[in-house]
């Protein structure tokens, strides 16, 4: 046997990368066509150039299904719950232990929740379209991210069991949402493959796979807080779909089936028995339904940094100040809501740095859960603020100073780029890396190598787009629903006109953005500020 790469099959002398392609050197006896597993294990442990290896991959032919689902599945990364004996938490080191330095600590041990047949909710009609998932964790897969976590297994439903039914699934619902949810999975039972019907409760797509990508969904994110809560990692990253945080015991609504986030910690207080719970939610539309789960809850802490527009910004909730009801919960529903567009990274810089990390460090959390939505991101045609990778990072990076477990959750985020981009950078930081200077994110979205992990369609064309090269699924959206096509249309043609054509698609900084933080934000700042002052919860802090 001799040293053949995998990826072009030609000899190679022993090293660490093939002198041909660049790709990883592999030991292979065959000459015949490499394996799927192999050219991903190839690819995506040391991959010096990820664009290449993903063109590789989409030149032969290997859809996002097997290239996503092989990548996560194996490429040598060790595999945990659902059934598989626990791994050990690092005896000696505290959970969220700090990134290394010089080799003298671990690094974090991270653990990534995540099923591709959550990909089965949605078509590309809907914004909240499963490209979304693709195309996110496809880029990761390709920068290496996801082979350096712990797979985390997410458990099946039971066999001939409702789908939408159990106790993850009670967590986050009454009797009479229940009720309607089982009154779904009939209704999406009788739908042609690809249909797509309005749902009889909340503004939600239903399609045939919503009932099981929904309960796929609470059941990874609630896999992630348990692994967290008992050690086995110390930070999680849940790549989930259909998302969460407005759907409440009572309603679904927004894009959200489940609230998988509210599921999950209801969860880790009644199993792990934890007195102290933070649920950060970066989603640029208020977590209402994530607040109204916990309100009352004097073990929970939920704080929501979102855009108001004096309530004409959906969900029309989350003014800025402190609600929850008085009791054991007052003070701990901290809305952070923002009048305006264009709020970018100085504005989350001074949110976590006058709000967050202060509250944070005095409520000593014994678990921190984010909410991580994107839809506040530059480029995005829904949220239309200014948020980077970096201003994302930053704020993830702040959680994880605080020393306790923390669990990504994704939630919005419609720009398949600007995802992709925001949850590398936040999944570095929850691997260890410090997060990039928020000056670097000044630059733009990077480039990504999308392309070559979606399946048709052009990632880098906004929703909406009047352009005439626009995919199919954008042209279905656009006739799928008018009022909200013109909506996307105003935000592509206000984005396209911003670009002033940048070589790499991405938006000069607003004008205003150099000054630091703009006074709106400041405003919704100093008025929650001095709720929380109000409250009495929080003497001597603000």
């Amino acid at each position: 046997m001799g040293w053949r790469c995998v990826v072009c099959m030609e000899e190679q002398p022993p090293s660490a990368a093939c002198r041909d392609c660049g790709c990883a050197s592999s030991l292979s006896s065959g000459g015949g066509p490499p394996s799927l597993l192999s050219l991903v294990s190839s690819l995506l442990h040391s991959p010096p150039d990820p664009t290449r290896g993903l063109s590789f991959l989409a030149a032969h032919g290997l859809g996002s299904e097997a290239l996503l689902q092989a990548a996560v599945d194996g490429a040598g990364a060790p595999r945990v719950g659902a059934g598989s004996p626990p791994v050990r938490a690092r005896a000696g080191a505290p959970p969220c232990a700090p990134a290394p330095r010089f080799g003298l600590a671990p690094p974090p041990r991270v653990g990534v929740a995540f099923d591709e047949r959550m990909c089965g909710h949605g078509c590309a009609a809907s914004a909240e379209r499963p490209d979304r998932l693709r195309a996110a964790a496809g880029v990761l897969a390709g920068l290496g991210l996801l082979q350096a976590c712990v797979r985390l297994g997410v458990p099946e439903p039971a066999p001939g069991a409702p789908l939408l039914s159990g106790a993850d699934v009670g967590r986050a619902c009454g009797a009479a949402h229940g009720a309607a949810l089982a009154g779904w999975e009939r209704d999406a039972g009788g739908l042609a493959e690809g249909a797509l019907a309005a749902a009889p409760c909340g503004d939600v797509d239903l399609t045939r796979g919503t009932p099981l990508a929904a309960r796929l969904a609470v059941a990874a994110v609630c896999e992630g807080v348990r692994a967290a809560a008992r050690g086995v990692v110390d930070r999680a990253l849940c790549l989930v779909r259909p998302p969460g945080h407005h759907a409440s015991a009572e309603r679904s609504g927004g894009f959200c089936v489940l609230n998988n986030v509210g599921a999950a910690v209801r969860g880790a207080l009644e199993e792990e028995r934890l007195s102290r719970v933070m649920v950060v939610d970066l989603d640029v539309h208020h977590g209402n339904g994530t607040e109204a789960l916990f309100e009352g809850d004097g073990r929970v802490l939920t704080f929501s940094l979102h855009r108001y527009d004096g309530g004409a910004f959906y969900p029309g909730t989350g003014h800025p100040g402190v609600g929850g009801a008085a009791g054991a919960g007052a003070g701990l529903a901290v809305s952070v809501g923002v009048d305006g567009s264009w709020h970018g990274d100085a504005e989350v810089a001074a949110v976590v740095e006058r709000l967050l990390a202060p509250l944070a460090r005095a409520f000593d959390p014994e678990l921190v859960v984010v909410s991580l939505g994107l839809d506040g991101g530059r480029g995005d045609p829904i949220g239309d603020w200014d948020v980077t990778p970096a201003g994302f990072a930053l704020a993830v990076h702040a959680l994880c100073a605080l020393g306790a477990p923390v669990v990504v959750a994704l939630e919005g985020g419609y720009h398949l780029r600007a995802v992709s981009a925001s949850l590398s950078a936040v999944a570095r930081v929850l691997l260890g890396e410090a997060p990039e200077p928020l000056s670097a994110g000044e630059v733009g979205v990077p480039v990504l190598p999308e392309r070559a992990v979606l399946e048709g369609g052009d990632a880098g064309v906004y929703y909406g787009s009047p352009e005439s090269d626009a995919p199919p699924d954008v042209k279905a959206a656009a006739a799928a629903d008018r009022a909200h096509a013109h909506r996307l249309l105003e935000a592509g043609r206000k984005w396209r006109a911003a670009l002033g054509g940048t070589a790499n698609g991405a938006a000069p900084p607003h004008p205003g953005r150099a000054m630091g933080p703009r006074p709106a934000a400041l405003a919704a700042i100093a008025a929650t500020q001095a709720a929380l002052k109000a409250s009495g919860r929080w003497p001597g802090l603000f």
